[in-house]
C-alpha cells in the first residue's frame, strides 16, 4: 500500500498537467463551437472548462514534493498566491459547470428550445 501512495505522490503533477491541456483544448474547442453555432450552455461549458484549467495550473505551481520541496522552485510568495487563486477559482467553475449542464440538459429535452438563439452565418449544408 505505501507503494501506491508512493506512485500516485509522485504521477498527481503530471496528471495535473494533463487534465490542464485537456481541458484546455476542450474549453477551446466548445467555445470555438459556439461561435460557429451559438449555444450559450457550450460556450458556458467552455468557460468553465478554461477556469478549471487556470485552477488546476494554479495548484500546480503552488504543489509540493513528497520530500517537502517545491514542485516548482518559485519564491514563497508567488506559490502562496498561487493557492489562493486556486482555491477562489473554484466556487465560479462550480457554478459555470452545473449552469451549463442545466441549460445542455434543458435543450436536449425534446421539444425544447433551451436558452439558445442561431447566428445570423449559415453552417456549410445548411
Amino acid at each position: 500500500m505505501s507503494r501506491l501512495v508512493w506512485l500516485l505522490d509522485y504521477c498527481v503533477p503530471a496528471f495535473q498537467i494533463a487534465d490542464c491541456l485537456v481541458l484546455l483544448i476542450g474549453g477551446a474547442y466548445c467555445i470555438w463551437s459556439a461561435s460557429r453555432k451559438t449555444n450559450w450552455g457550450v460556450m458556458l461549458l467552455g468557460i468553465a472548462c478554461l477556469i478549471l484549467s487556470l485552477q488546476l495550473l494554479a495548484f500546480f505551481v503552488s504543489a509540493f514534493q513528497p520530500d517537502g520541496r517545491p514542485l516548482v522552485p518559485l519564491p514563497l510568495e508567488i506559490r502562496r498566491s498561487a493557492y489562493a487563486a486556486a482555491r477562489l477559482l473554484g466556487p465560479p467553475h462550480a457554478m459555470l459547470f452545473a449552469i451549463s449542464i442545466f441549460i445542455l440538459a434543458r435543450r436536449n429535452l425534446s421539444g425544447s428550445t433551451g436558452l439558445t438563439y442561431r447566428s445570423s452565418q449559415s453552417l456549410p449544408g445548411e
